[in-house]
């Protein structure tokens, strides 16, 4: 092998790694890859939601059978309850008293009472 073509190959080779490299030292950089507590339980909160919506699904296709599907429910249900309760706790004392506060209040009523009547409909469903 020709000396320009040594050289050539050690370029390009170069080139790639740095073309790889770059990508990866810079999404270490970033402030976003590390979460604070609060969201790492928003993110678990997250997951158990979806895993309860999946398990819904589920169940409403007939892979599952209803003893698996209510005690699987009821500890992810559980799981979820656990988290919102400790990101209840977490929050600053000086803003439960502001309009996103009340907001914030609003908007969980209003989400347990579309569950009381999603549960009140899967009870009279089941019953029928």
């Amino acid at each position: 092998m020709s000396t320009t073509g040594i050289l050539v190959s050690l370029i390009i080779l170069v080139a790639a790694v740095v073309w790889i490299a770059l990508p990866l030292r810079r999404a270490r950089n970033l402030p976003s890859a590390t979460l604070t507590p609060q969201e790492q339980l928003v993110a678990v909160y997250e997951r158990v939601v979806a895993r309860i919506r999946d398990l819904d699904e589920d169940y409403a296709s007939g892979k599952l059978l209803e003893e698996d599907y209510t005690s699987e429910r009821t500890v992810l249900a559980e799981r979820g309850v656990q988290i919102l309760q400790t990101l209840e706790a977490d929050k600053p004392a000086a803003s439960s008293g502001g309009a996103k506060a009340d907001i914030d209040t609003e908007l969980d009523k209003a989400i347990e009472a579309a569950i009381r009547r999603a549960a009140h409909a899967r009870g009279t469903k089941a019953a029928t």
